[in-house]
């Protein structure tokens, strides 16, 4: 059975849109779910994300707090709790970042945020998850400043081949959501194709962004089957080969595979 991996997807926001996380991880392993990363938002979800997910082979956790935090709750708070991101164990930091498309009023304090959590990075030796939009001057300018020591993930890329360059060219990977099955974003899957096969990395984002046929419906690890198959028409490879060649740069970038 052909195996596969999502390397980005929120469980919480699943059980907000009425997924029944057991139920789903159990069905999806019996068609090849082999595991990911459920990504953190916030830095009071770990223990919770722990405890539902602790059963399932292969699922890693990420300590991060979401840019879009920024304005909705106190800034101190978002602050103090950078820190206990890494008070459980996790394996990669985020997601953090820079969003510009939703607030640009809270730019400043973003991209305090973003620091504190690259920073932690760094200190911890884990690799980082990365949210960027609208953004790329000043997420390139921080990752200047505080380059990861472990890499990590452009988590769900949107920008153009220059971005993709740069961030490359620091060591990081390049994550591909469902948005590159929409029909307008054919630059999307040009950048895909310049992507070396060892820094290619596949995403949900689940519970958001659904692949074409499926685009509009609440998204999750499975429906991932949908981005593999377009993108290795993309590459001229075969699904199964994408799926190994995937899961062997995932394990890779979390130490399991030298």
């Amino acid at each position: 059975m052909m195996q596969y991996i999502d390397t980005h997807f929120h469980t919480l926001h699943m059980i907000q849109k009425g997924f029944d996380p057991k139920e789903l991880f159990e069905s999806l392993q019996q068609e090849g779910f082999a595991g990911g990363i459920d990504v953190g938002t916030h830095h009071n979800d770990i223990l919770q994300r722990k405890n539902l997910l602790e059963d399932i082979p292969g699922v890693l956790l990420s300590g991060g707090i979401h840019p879009g935090n920024v304005g909705r709750y106190p800034f101190d708070e978002l602050l103090s709790g950078v820190p206990l991101l890494v008070e459980a164990p996790v394996s990669f930091i985020g997601e953090c970042g820079i969003d510009l498309y939703h607030r640009q009023d809270t730019l400043d304090e973003q991209m305090e945020l973003f620091a504190l959590q690259l920073q932690i990075s760094r200190d911890t030796g884990l690799p980082v998850i990365i949210h960027s939009r609208d953004a790329e001057d000043q997420v390139l300018s921080l990752l200047k400043q505080y380059p990861p020591a472990s890499g990590g993930i452009m988590h769900c890329f949107s920008s153009g081949i220059t971005m993709a360059r740069e961030v490359l060219d620091m060591g990081m990977h390049i994550s591909f959501a469902g948005n590159i099955t929409y029909k307008k974003n054919s630059y999307l899957r040009e950048v895909l194709k310049a992507v070396p096969p060892d820094r290619l990395l596949l995403e949900t984002d689940s519970p958001f962004l659904s692949p074409v046929p499926k685009r509009g419906k609440p998204n999750h690890p499975g429906r991932i089957l949908h981005t593999y198959r377009l993108a290795s028409k993309l590459l001229d490879i075969s699904v199964e080969d994408l799926c190994q060649q995937v899961q062997e740069t995932f394990l890779r970038l979390t130490g399991a595979l030298s």
